[in-house]
């Protein structure tokens, strides 16, 4: 019998912050809605040459694609700590696991300056899309970043 997962709790977007663009939530955290292509496995993300590992070509197709993405949605640069949502859609042959897609999808976040690091991603949360009546309901991935509310310095450990 298969274990029904409850669908991810998106936040509401409530209105756009006139500052530093994306969404302020009920909390009045700022907040980034968007869509990317289909992220690659984080087992096809790189391959072994002579000379030690590289990126996949087909993981340097996704981030130049994702990265225009992001560029066209205009997605703003949040701070600090974040929560994390990623929907994504099944593919519809062969076995995948979720939890494979979220690596690229947090160093594509780095690498386009929307998160400062992914080391600041204190919560993730990535599912798998429902399918309704055979209808698909996400395209790729649909992901919501959410900045969190304590500052980072107070909770980054001590060096």
């Amino acid at each position: 019998m298969p274990i029904a997962v409850p669908p991810v709790s998106w936040p509401r977007r409530q209105r756009l912050d006139p500052v530093g663009g994306g969404y302020l939530d009920k909390q009045g955290r700022r907040a980034a809605f968007f869509t990317l292509p289909m992220p690659p496995s984080a087992n096809n993300m790189f391959i072994n040459t002579g000379r030690g590992r590289a990126r996949s070509e087909a993981y340097n197709a996704w981030i130049n694609e994702a990265g225009w993405e992001l560029r066209r949605q205009r997605v703003p640069k949040l701070k600090g700590r974040v929560r994390v949502n990623i929907r994504l859609e099944r593919p519809s042959v062969g076995k995948a696991d979720v939890d494979n897609r979220i690596k690229p999808v947090l160093d594509l976040l780095q690498t386009m300056g929307v998160l400062t690091d992914d080391s600041l991603v204190w919560d993730v949360r990535a599912v798998w899309a429902a399918q309704n009546s055979g209808k698909k309901t996400v395209q790729g991935a649909r992901v919501g970043v959410v900045e969190m509310d304590a500052p980072v310095d107070a909770a980054a450990p001590k060096k």
